[in-house]
């Protein structure tokens, strides 16, 4: 028994001590022969995968279906013949086969590309390799030439700046965020849109930026993934948590497929690939400001729906309304400066009137904003769309104007959000697209309003003004007081007279349109 076991232990001692003599072996000839070694995003698993070159050509491929490459990889993408490497005259050179994806240093190649010392290399989506080349390392070490230590994160980097979501001067601390969300993302979004088409699933995958001025409830530009029905151009909008819980069962069908299971489908409500057109799904938003109604000024209008992209959708149609306790329109009266507000009642109505010019696929829309400091969103009813009548009134009370409401309603704007379910249609209507994000021409348009509103009021008060003047002169009075004129039309007309000049002259400077001649008192 105590032979036996003694037996044992020596045979496992000689295994042990021949693992480790065949490693050291391996190690003194990895100093001396170009090879790939892997990268990973865990440091604690670089280097674990090695695979040297030979002399002359080397087969980089898949070993399915009997072949035989130099270097095998197993993954969604590779191809039977993806490069050819040739080692020759201590110059590397890695041609991309048929088909094949290659990125070298972040950027694809699609002809012969020489490969040099610590050279990323990426085949399809998620084999990341680094290159040793001894020669060109010993040549740095002979000359004293620092070599960068290669990371995971930088060779992400590096791919990420190919695709220009991001550029090498985004520095600030929200932009390193956002940065380290895509390299998060992106890897798993290749791999994703390579595994759905060797699976046969008509979906495909999309990065895409969101920014808080879009979507409500974001503090900064947030990496989403857009999902896409080949078949019927159906979108839904995922945020990256949600996204990269949906790669696990996209791993596991895959493999399966690898193993030759034969049906690699699920029920509709565990397939990564397939969506609910119950499904809610952000449709774009709209900037409404609320200045007209801090003095008392309704405004109407019909204001651009923007995607997440930026891309005109459809339009909304609005109105803001200061009304009394009863509800009734308040449309002959308005104050010279909101200030006057203060410590005082004001309310008005938002109405949501409807929605013009949606894509056909969605047939249920509603509409969803925030105001003011409000914790709760206010909602429309959800309505057939999509063009959708929602007739929404509510009546925004606030007891007692402070100077943060006022200047909220002078300043900020109320971010409307559209929502919508999405049903098959033939000939779906697209999108009119402009790739400018639309917030700065509703700004512009509701200052435009506003002003040329404003004028109008106060061009009759001008007005009164002038034959004011044209009576003095015709009654051939040598002076005119401000006491005279104040009592002849009242301190507010004073003012009214006033903030006309003041307000032609900016609506000059701000290119809004020309002053009316009522206006224009040079």
């Amino acid at each position: 028994m105590d032979d036996t076991w003694k037996q044992k232990l020596e045979e496992a001692k000689r295994a042990s001590q021949q693992e480790a003599d065949e490693q050291t072996k391996f190690e003194e000839k990895r100093k001396v022969t170009p090879h790939l070694w892997n990268l990973n995003e865990d440091p604690a698993l670089n280097e674990r995968i090695v695979h040297c070159f030979t002399a002359g050509s080397n087969q980089i491929g898949n070993d399915r279906d009997g072949n035989n490459p130099t270097i095998a990889l197993r993954g969604v993408k590779i191809t039977k013949d993806h490069a050819q490497v040739k080692n020759k005259k201590n110059k590397i050179t890695i041609k991309p086969g048929p088909d094949a994806v290659i990125l070298v240093n972040g950027k694809q190649i699609d002809k012969p590309t020489r490969l040099h010392h610590n050279d990323r290399v990426q085949f399809a989506a998620n084999h990341l390799y680094v290159v040793y080349h001894p020669y060109e390392h010993d040549k740095n070490v002979k000359e004293k030439k620092p070599e960068t230590k290669v990371t995971y994160d930088m060779a992400q980097q590096e791919i990420l700046m190919s695709t220009g979501l991001v550029s090498a001067d985004d520095k600030s601390k929200t932009d390193i965020l956002l940065q380290e969300d895509l390299i998060e993302v992106l890897p798993k979004l290749n791999e994703a849109n390579a595994i759905a088409e060797a699976l046969g699933k008509k979906v495909i995958f999309e990065v895409t930026l969101v920014a808080p001025a879009v979507m409500d409830g974001l503090t900064r530009t947030s990496v989403f993934v857009k999902m896409r029905n080949l078949r019927n151009n159906h979108e839904w909008l995922f945020d990256s948590k949600q996204f990269l819980e949906r790669t696990y069962a996209m791993g596991d069908m895959y493999n399966e497929y690898l193993e030759g299971v034969q049906n690699t489908t699920r029920p509709q409500e565990e397939d990564p690939f397939w969506e609910s057109d119950e499904t809610e799904v952000f449709i774009g938003s709209v900037h409404l400001f609320p200045q007209h109604v801090a003095y008392l000024m309704d405004y109407e209008e019909a204001l651009p729906i923007t995607d997440h992209r930026g891309n005109q959708i459809g339009k909304l149609n609005f109105k803001l309304v200061p009304c009394d306790a009863k509800g009734n329109d308040i449309l002959d009266i308005c104050v010279e400066d909101p200030d006057e507000l203060l410590g005082k009642e004001h309310r008005f109505k938002l109405i949501i009137e409807s929605v013009r010019g949606l894509p056909n696929r969605f047939g249920r829309v509603r509409c969803q904003y925030r105001f003011f400091v409000e914790k709760e969103t206010g909602k429309s009813p959800e309505i057939a769309g999509p063009n959708a009548d929602f007739n929404y009134t509510r009546v925004i009370t606030q007891q007692k104007a402070t100077r943060q409401y006022i200047d909220y309603l002078k300043n900020e704007e109320i971010l409307v959000e559209v929502f919508g379910k999405q049903v098959s249609a033939t000939g779906a209507a697209k999108s009119s697209g402009t790739k400018e994000v639309q917030q700065d021409n509703n700004k512009m348009a509701s200052d435009l309003n506003f002003y040329k509103r404003k004028c109008t009021r106060l061009e009759h008060q001008v007005e009164g003004v002038k034959q004011l003047l044209n009576q003095i002169k015709a009654e051939k009075k040598p002076t005119l007081t401000v006491e005279d004129l104040e009592h002849a039309l009242g301190e507010s007309n004073m003012k009214a007279a006033i903030q006309a000049v003041l307000l032609a002259n900016k609506a000059r400077e701000s290119n809004l349109g020309k002053a009316s001649q009522a206006c224009n008192l040079s």
